[in-house]
C-alpha cells in the first residue's frame, strides 16, 4: 500500500474555524507541543473514506522545527514552522477509520 503524504499552508481563518467545520469531518483531539504550537487532529471525510489531518499553529517567537506521528501513520513527517505561520499535515489519505490518534513534537530550529 502506498501512503501519500502532502503538507499544505493553511488559511488565514483560525484552527478552531477549520478543524471539524464541514460536514462528516471529526476532531480527534488537540495539543500544545513546546509550549508554543497549538495542534488540532481531524478526520475529514472524502467521500468513500478519511483523511487525516494534523493543523499545527504558532505562537513561538523563534522558528520551529516539529516531527508529526499518528498511531496509522507512524513514519515522522517534518514541518519547520515560523513565528505566527499554521500548516496542515495530511499524515494519511483514505483511511476506513474516522479516529487517530496524533503525537506532535516540537523543537527550536537550529
Amino acid at each position: 500500500m502506498i501512503i501519500l503524504v502532502a503538507l499544505f499552508a493553511a488559511s488565514s481563518a483560525p484552527l478552531d474555524a477549520r478543524a471539524g467545520a464541514g460536514a462528516g469531518n471529526v476532531p480527534t483531539a488537540e495539543g500544545t507541543a513546546a509550549g508554543c504550537v497549538h495542534w488540532v487532529s481531524e478526520a475529514v471525510w472524502a467521500g468513500l473514506a478519511y483523511n487525516h489531518l494534523v493543523h499545527l499553529s504558532s505562537a513561538c517567537k523563534q522558528a520551529m522545527q516539529c516531527k508529526v506521528t499518528t498511531n496509522v501513520n507512524p513514519d515522522p513527517i517534518t514541518v519547520s514552522l515560523q513565528p505566527k505561520e499554521q500548516k496542515t499535515v495530511v499524515t494519511y489519505l483514505g483511511s476506513p477509520a474516522s479516529e487517530f490518534s496524533a503525537k506532535v513534537s516540537c523543537n527550536k530550529k537550529p
